[in-house]
């Protein structure tokens, strides 16, 4: 489809709920598997990386998550967007990240949790991580 209707970039995204449904565990093994197809089309990849993300309900925390204290639960976050972005960065196909989706949209969802702080730490990792270009949508 990617190369028969005309697309090249196409945005990528892999809810961290499902990367990682067991603490300190991570499956790639869907978001590989979309890669792969991408890539065997002709297709690029701006990956999304973060909590926020398209489809409902909008915040993916894994359920292990969502009651962590402030703290822990931004060490989770950074934790993975360490190792995605260690996982796809040589990867021809990645041309960039976006980091959160409407990271401040406010009254969508369910379970907002809007955390400036949190989301430069997430922005600045990412910039200390790798020399593709990344940045915030913020609505």
């Amino acid at each position: 489809m990617v190369a028969q209707d005309g697309l090249a970039t196409l945005s990528a995204h892999e809810l961290l709920g499902r990367m990682r449904k067991e603490q300190g565990m991570y499956d790639f093994k869907e978001l590989d598997r979309q890669m792969k197809l991408i890539e065997n089309a002709g297709g690029i990849v701006t990956l999304c990386l973060g909590v926020k993300q398209p489809r409902w309900p909008e915040y993916h925390w894994p359920t292990w998550a969502i009651t962590l204290p402030d703290p822990e639960k931004t060490q989770a976050l950074l934790d993975y967007v360490r190792a995605t972005v260690a996982w796809y960065d040589e990867a021809e196909l990645i041309d960039g990240y976006q980091l959160e989706n409407e990271a401040v949209l406010r009254g969508f969802g369910e379970g907002i949790d809007i955390n400036l702080r949190r989301l430069r730490k997430e922005y600045q990792l990412v910039a200390d991580l790798t020399e593709k270009p990344h940045l915030h949508e913020y609505q």
